[in-house]
């Protein structure tokens, strides 16, 4: 057996794991996971007993918004988009592309550095820029090839019909997007939703309920179009504000109904932080959905980014790590076992949203790993570690370690 291409990564730590580990990469897969590999003819790196851990991923950004510059600060999620929309009408047709490649290069280069293996994108298709923003990001998938594997989330706009179809045939659209809780008859735009996932046969990547009212009605009529049509499984439901607004009971039955439905709640924990709970006084909703309810019913449940440095939330690092941090804090998880917790958000979890397995760091599994400068996950997430190897698909494409 040839050792081309192979990879040995000594003296590992394991999440859930105290011993140290060998963990053995050939042709993108891990080959073996076991307490001694023998290294003859390998090129070989010793962890010295960091962390080694699944690479990231961020299953919710908007790359053709980061870094959006706008004169005032949002007074809320409405007013984001139409700051947003102000910016889109002010970049002259011919320089949509070159203005969107170059922002959303930034991101990708930051979740490359932060050890990031996957980022899903939802992408603009509106009458402003057509679909100038999705071809953008086409191209930064083909840039970022090799380095970052790049998801497009894209929703379906009738004014161009025949591009979209086109997109979606040529199997460059990864998933269907759409916002029913912001049309006049959310009902009938996710009849819509399903009826093109059907056509198209592609999964769902949904804004659900992006509200502080206690409202869940448009959410429960997801998962009900979910089971109905056979899709549990292939549909993520991201932000899910709402759910926090309303009765434990209620909160419940839909966290159970979820459940049933085999759907993905994507929780954008910072993001929402930021923009949800402007109009109250006094005690000041947090904005985030019920994830420990989630949980405990048995959803999968990761979070991300969502928006960086634009309109909506002017924070941001593209650093899953990051978003981490904040989640521990907001849910109060402060042990060994809490924060693995929310770190599984953010890569078997969030592999799972992104139509992959999620198998963490096992044999057959694909070679997407990130070795932290952490002994553990607790100060993993504290100290924000360094990414001391980043390794895509068996190849080491980013990180601060010298081999040995």
């Amino acid at each position: 057996m040839t050792n081309k291409g192979a990879l040995l990564l000594k003296n590992a730590r394991l999440s859930g794991r105290t011993e140290p580990t060998d963990v053995l990469i050939r042709d993108g897969r891990i080959a073996a996971v076991r307490p001694a590999v023998d290294g003859a003819g390998l090129t070989a790196y010793d962890c010295g007993g960091k962390l080694l851990m699944p690479s990231f991923i961020d299953p919710h950004t908007h790359l053709d918004k980061a870094f959006l510059e706008t004169p005032r600060e949002a007074e809320g999620l409405m007013d984001a988009v139409f700051l947003t929309m102000d910016y889109q009408k002010s970049v002259p047709n011919g320089q949509v592309q070159a203005d969107v490649l170059r922002r959303g290069a930034r991101v990708l280069d930051m979740e490359l550095k932060h050890g990031s293996a996957l980022v899903r994108s939802h992408v603009s298709v509106d009458d402003i820029w057509g679909m100038e923003a999705f071809y953008a990001s086409c191209e930064l998938r083909r840039q970022y090839a090799g380095r970052v594997d790049v998801q497009l989330s894209v929703p379906y706009h009738a004014g161009f019909a025949g591009a979209w179809d086109e997109a979606a045939r040529a199997g460059e659209i990864d998933y269907i997007a759409g916002y029913p809780t912001v049309t006049p008859d959310p009902r009938a735009a996710v009849d819509e939703l399903f009826a093109l996932a059907e056509k198209y046969a592609l999964p769902l990547d949904l804004h659900v309920d992006e509200s502080d009212a206690a409202d869940v009605s448009c959410f429960r009529y997801v998962l009900e179009k979910t089971i109905r049509h056979g899709m549990q499984g292939r549909v993520n439901c991201s932000h899910v504000t709402a759910l926090a607004a309303v009765p434990d009971g209620e909160a419940e039955e839909a966290a159970a109904l979820a459940a049933r439905a085999a759907v993905s709640v994507i929780a954008l924990p910072s993001c929402n932080m930021f923009l949800m709970g402007r109009g109250d006084r006094g005690l000041v909703r947090r904005g985030v959905t019920r994830i420990r309810e989630l949980e405990q019913a048995g959803v999968n449940v990761a979070i991300a980014s969502d928006n960086i440095r634009d309109p909506f939330r002017p924070f941001g690092n593209g650093d899953p790590l990051e978003e981490a941090l904040l989640a521990c804090q907001i849910l109060s998880r402060g042990t060994e076992s809490g924060i693995r917790s929310v770190l599984n958000m953010i890569t078997v979890n969030a592999a799972r949203t992104s139509g992959r397995p999620g198998d963490g760091v096992s044999e057959g599994a694909r070679a997407d790993v990130v070795l932290l400068d952490a002994p553990d996950e607790k100060l993993a997430v504290i100290e924000n570690a360094a990414r001391l190897l980043v390794v895509k698909d068996g190849r080491i494409v980013g990180g601060t370690k010298n081999g040995i």
